[in-house]
């Protein structure tokens, strides 16, 4: 399978403060971040996980990934805390991680943040009003930095758990981050017939 990787100039591997030494990639070629474009080929070479699926071998982490997994949790509930004020459960924390809970979608949140137990409701729309409400009162303007952090826990937690790379959804739809530190000479750049 060959990636590709739209930029204004070629990417520099680790020297971006954010994304680390993970470079992002689509499955086709498109020109949304510059100029260029730069393709990976023979991807079969890198062992990468759905980020969807972080969590379904918990039970078999070691104490060391278990210890980095955790870390990677906590850093999750800080960016919750930082950009809404509230505090969330480590399980919405790791939803977050593996992208079963959007920042877009506040249902999820709203339910862990204020605690809206449906047992304690006269019936389900009460409860249902009361997310609703809540919902509609939960002003949060997230900070762009705050998506790509929360994105960029999914890759740390790939990394955490012996993976180059995986797949998961940002603001260009299905994209897979690979771990390309010392392999910036794989990136080939396309030209204008490719």
């Amino acid at each position: 399978m060959t990636l590709y990787h739209s930029c204004s100039e070629k990417p520099e591997v680790g020297n971006h403060m954010l994304f680390d030494r993970f470079v992002f990639f689509t499955g086709y070629h498109q020109q949304t971040r510059g100029s260029m474009v730069f393709k990976l080929e023979d991807t079969d070479q890198f062992d990468i996980i759905d980020v969807s699926t972080i969590f379904d071998d918990s039970d078999d982490f070691t104490d060391e990934q278990a210890e980095a997994i955790d870390k990677l949790i906590q850093r999750a509930k800080k960016i919750v805390k930082r950009e809404t004020g509230y505090t969330v459960s480590d399980a919405t924390a790791k939803g977050l991680i593996d992208q079963s809970i959007s920042i877009e979608d506040h249902e999820e949140l709203i339910i862990d943040i204020f605690k809206i137990d449906e047992d304690e409701f006269e019936d389900r729309m009460s409860y249902l009003t009361e997310i609703q409400y809540r919902s509609d009162t939960f002003d949060v303007d997230w900070s762009p930095e705050a998506a790509w952090q929360l994105q960029m826990l999914g890759c740390q937690a790939a990394r955490a758990l012996g993976f180059d790379g995986v797949e998961l959804q940002d603001e260009m739809g299905n994209s897979t981050a690979i771990w390309l530190e010392g392999k910036d000479d794989l990136l080939i750049e396309c030209t204008d017939d490719e």
